[in-house]
């Protein structure tokens, strides 16, 4: 697994990560920046590299070349699969950064080698992003909605019907189906709401920045109606369904792994009574 994964999944859980063994397992660059883009942590390593005990409380530009960098570490707030080549005391390395907005704190690694987010963090067949940037982007969607006092709801779908058609054309007409879909799932989005492939058929959706709970079901029925017109698959057009669950943060969860369950269990209530979508609690917004 790439370094640069497996510690940016983890310095998230970190507030200052100073443990001396971290470090030796993950024997990569690293420094922590405050909203002013000034160094308030580095590792041993940044210091070794620059030649520099005196980083702490230092601009990062002052040790960093690259053209833009101001610009990359603003867009990384919303669009943290950005990386930047840059020279690091005249060592080529590449960023990966995370922004908490809790914190309002920018972790920084560098790299020796080149990241490849989109294969690494994408379906390879629809290009839509996996499990792992999902619940990233959700969780920035809920630090959002935490901030702005809104709501967000996550949408599990499965498609009906979608069987048939591999048996009946073979997996590459289904292929071709799992492709159409995804690019209909996105066109239904805003650029502030997110999706991802959760696996086989099934999606989840994150749709953000909601006055009330009961908006999503305007979502839910716009989705329903782009996925259930015909596909052309070759010689032929098909046609599939969906079954929809919905959760709301806050009311139902304040996590992305509760809020991901729940809206599981009200896709499968929606499938048992062929209703198209179902909230996990009903009785809120019917």
């Amino acid at each position: 697994m790439n370094l640069t994964l497996i510690i940016t999944s983890k310095i998230k859980f970190m507030r200052y990560p100073q443990h001396e063994i971290f470090h030796q397992l993950i024997p990569l660059e690293m420094c922590i920046l405050n909203n002013k883009y000034e160094i308030i942590y580095h590792n041993k390593l940044m210091s070794k590299l620059t030649g520099s005990d005196t980083i702490k409380n230092q601009k990062i530009n002052n040790f960093v070349i690259a053209e833009g960098l101001a610009d990359f570490l603003n867009e990384i707030r919303s669009n943290p699969q950005k990386t930047m080549e840059v020279k690091l005391s005249q060592h080529t390395r590449y960023i990966k950064a995370r922004f908490v907005e809790k914190t309002k704190e920018t972790y920084i690694v560098f790299s020796p080698f080149k990241y490849d987010w989109e294969h690494q963090n994408h379906d390879i067949l629809t290009g839509l992003p996996n499990r792992e940037l999902f619940f990233d982007r959700s969780l920035q969607i809920i630090h959002r909605c935490e901030r702005t006092q809104s709501k967000m709801a996550l949408i599990f779908m499965d498609l009906d019907g979608f069987k048939p058609v591999n048996d009946n054309y073979g997996h590459k007409a289904g292929d071709i189906v799992l492709q159409v879909i995804s690019k209909r799932l996105e066109q239904s989005l805003r650029k502030t709401d997110t999706i991802a492939r959760f696996g086989g058929d099934e999606f989840v959706l994150a749709i953000s920045d909601l006055k009330e709970g009961i908006h999503a079901s305007l979502s839910a029925k716009r989705i329903l109606k782009q996925i259930e017109l015909p596909i052309n698959i070759g010689d032929k057009k098909v046609s599939v369904s969906a079954s929809l669950g919905i959760s709301i943060f806050p009311e139902d969860g304040n996590s992305v792994k509760e809020l991901v369950k729940k809206a599981d269990e009200a896709m499968y209530k929606s499938k048992n009574q062929n209703r198209g979508y179902s909230f996990f609690n009903m009785t809120k917004y019917i």
